[in-house]
Parts: C-alpha cells; structure tokens; sequence
C-alpha cells in the first residue's frame, strides 16, 4: 500500500527538484547543480542544514495560497514558520495521522485523547485531531501538560481507549496514579503511541505493563510537517512513508557497537520532503538511525529503521559508543528504577559525569548508589576510577507534566 516503483520515484524526485528552484533559498543553493536538478540526481546535491536555511526564502509558492502557520522549533528571538497550502494541509493529515493510526491498529470504535499541543503555534494538536476525525475516531481535544486528575476523569467519564504523549509524560502519569491508589492498568486504555522523545525497548515494555496497553512510536519531524513514519503492530522499526518522504543515512565515524546494541550501519537519518510548500532537501536531521533488510512480519515493503536517538548524544568511551538508551537500559536492570534520568558531561570523552535519576523508591541509600556505579563499571570500558568518582543523584520521580522534553544527556 501507499508503495512508488523506481519509476514513480525517480519522477517524483525530477518534479520536486524543479519545484524547489521556485524558492530563493534553493536557487541559491542549487546554482552550479544545473546537471543534477535537471537529471533528478539528488544525491549529487549538498546536504541542507538547519543553520543555513532562510526559513523566509524557503516558500515555493505566492503567499496567498498559505491556508495555516505552523511553528518550527527554533530561538525565542527568531522562531521559524512553516507555511501550509491545501495541498500540504491535506496530505499532512493523512500522512501524520490517518495512515500513522491505520499501522497501529487504531479504528473509528476508539475513543481517543488528543494530548499533543495546540498553543503557541505549535499545530501538532490540531493535525493529530483533524486526522483522527477523518478516520472517525471520538476525539478528546485536551492538549499537552495539563492537570493529572483532570485527565482521569476525562478517561473514565468517556471511556478513552487510546491517547497519545509524550513517553516520559506516560510514566509520570501512570505513577502518579498508582500514588493515588488508582491501578492505570484498569483504566481500559489499550493503545498509547508516544512520541517527541526517544526511549529503549526495556522502557516500552515497563509503560505496556504499567497501563496494560500497547505502546508505539512515531517518528514526527517539526521541519517535515508532520510525521515521518510510524511503527506498526509488529514494534520492530519505524516504517518510512516513503512515498512523501525519502531517507538516506550519512556515514559516521562510530564504534561499531554501543554498550547495548550494534551500531554498524548507523548513521545520520537525511530527509527529503516531498511537498508542494517549502520543501526540505537532503535535510540533515541530526537523527541517528539504522535501516532494517529483512522484510517486516506485517508485510508492509515500506523502507523501515530503528531510531537510536540523536547523533550528537553519542558518547565515546573506551573502545565502545555510549547513547542515552543505553544507559536507560542499564538502570532498568535495577529494581526501582524509573528509566528517567538526565547525565551532565564534561567533554566528549566523558571525563567528567553527574547522573541524577529519578527513581519510584521514597528511600535512597549508599548501597543502591553503589549499585549503579558496579552496572556502570561491569557494562562501560572506563577505568574504574572515572566511575569510582561519579556524582550519582537519586530523587523521586516527578509528576510534573511540563512542555519541556526529557533531557538525558547535558554534554
């Protein structure tokens, strides 16, 4: 479903490529790539970045065909606005969340709570929700952040079998209503899909036995309006819609594995949109992905990867990569755990660390520091001293259902 043959694609590539030279920023860019953009060879074109582009060249068309204003992630002083027409709007909601809701199973029986954001610009909340309408799906417009006990009553008085937030945000809310005595498991919520922030397999599976539910992920991108790909019922990789989008990896000079998985083959995730409005071209996402061979159990032919994080949280040390779903894994091997946490890092060689976790225990001891300074030890190739002298922080876990995405490295 949704496939394009070589043929299809490569015309596709050709149209997009003329498209683009309506936009100032990429006839800028583009002057001396006349051979490429004319034969559709993309990979011939410089990489784009974040930094260089003028958001305010970037549009392809007049603007009075802008039918919505959406906001990128960017400075206070110079935020960046991301322009919809009909076209974009349209195909947005049917990539972001018709064809995202289709993967995991999500049906018009479901009743679902929207809790993504609609303030400040940030249009997620509505697309989530126009998306979810169009697939008849009763929809809870609640929004992020939010009271906790507001949010429980909305999913009892409704009956909600589904919502979507943040994966973080999903821990602290089912812990805060286990404190309250309130089992999230009996809730009747059967699928949560999370997004925003990245997480390990050993953290899922903690959210699935807390709420009683599945839970998967999506891949969504400010800068591609909308989601990437998504997961489907098998959680083994994101399915790439790759008949809007086109992924390519950039080689990086990593170790080939990292503390608790391989690395070869990793690279940073390159994005092409192929939309009618300010397009992105071969945008490095700072994204660190690794594309799956094997053909997926669902039988979807969708180009598929695993995400790993972000290419600038990578660690090296000793002779192995360290990423922030490796230390998630390694703390949730410890009763207790919360799997949230956030590591201060003086250097790229890890010279100096200060770990504060949050953990779901209302006591901490010496001893479970010591604890986590042994899994370090035993799992890390560092010499003994460096994490002899780590500052290990225990607090309890927060309840607090802030805009802010969890922060796990501080490098």
């Amino acid at each position: 479903m949704y496939l394009l043959n070589d043929l299809q694609r490569k015309h596709r590539i050709k149209k997009l490529l003329r498209w683009a030279m309506q936009s100032e920023f990429y006839r800028q860019k583009y002057s001396g790539y006349e051979e490429a953009l004319q034969k559709g060879e993309l990979q011939r074109l410089p990489y784009t970045t974040k930094e260089e582009i003028d958001f305010d060249k970037l549009a392809t068309v007049d603007k009075e065909r802008f039918v919505m204003v959406g906001r990128s992630s960017g400075t206070v002083d110079k935020p960046t606005f991301l322009f919809f027409t009909p076209e974009d709007m349209k195909n947005t909601i049917e990539v972001w969340t018709v064809r995202c809701w289709q993967f995991v199973g999500l049906t018009n029986k479901d009743v679902f709570l929207n809790l993504t954001r609609y303030d400040n610009l940030h249009i997620s909340g509505y697309i989530t929700q126009a998306g979810s309408i169009k697939l008849g799906m009763t929809v809870i417009p609640y929004g992020a952040g939010g009271d906790p006990d507001q949010i429980l009553s909305l999913i009892k008085r409704f009956g909600v079998t589904s919502f979507v937030f943040r994966p973080s945000h999903v821990m602290r809310l089912g812990m805060f209503y286990r404190s309250q005595g309130v089992e999230p498991s009996e809730l009747g919520i059967q699928k949560i899909i999370v997004t925003g922030e990245w997480m390990s397999k050993e953290f899922r599976r903690m959210l699935e036995e807390l709420w009683g539910a599945d839970v998967y992920v999506l891949y969504t991108m400010t800068e591609a309006m909308g989601d990437v790909g998504s997961e489907c019922k098998e959680k083994d990789g994101t399915h790439i819609f790759d008949d809007y989008f086109l992924i390519e990896l950039r080689e990086l000079s990593l170790p080939e594995k990292s503390v608790t998985h391989t690395l070869e083959n990793a690279g940073e995730i390159i994005l092409t949109t192929m939309r009618e409005n300010m397009p992105f071209i071969r945008y490095r996402t700072g994204d660190l992905g690794m594309e799956i061979s094997k053909k997926c159990a669902c039988g979807s032919k969708h180009q598929r990867i695993h995400l790993l994080g972000r290419v600038n949280e990578v660690l090296r040390v000793g002779s192995l990569a360290v990423t922030p779903l490796d230390i998630q894994t390694l703390l949730l091997r410890i009763p207790g755990m919360s799997g949230l946490y956030t590591l201060t890092v003086d250097g790229k060689e890890a010279s100096k660390l200060h770990l504060e976790i949050e953990t779901l225990e209302a006591e901490h001891t010496e001893h479970k520091k010591q604890e986590i300074r042994d899994l370090l030890l035993e799992n890390l190739e560092v010499e003994s001293s460096l994490i002899g002298d780590i500052d290990i922080k225990l607090v309890p876990l927060s309840f607090s259902l802030n805009y802010n995405k969890q922060k796990y490295f501080a490098i």
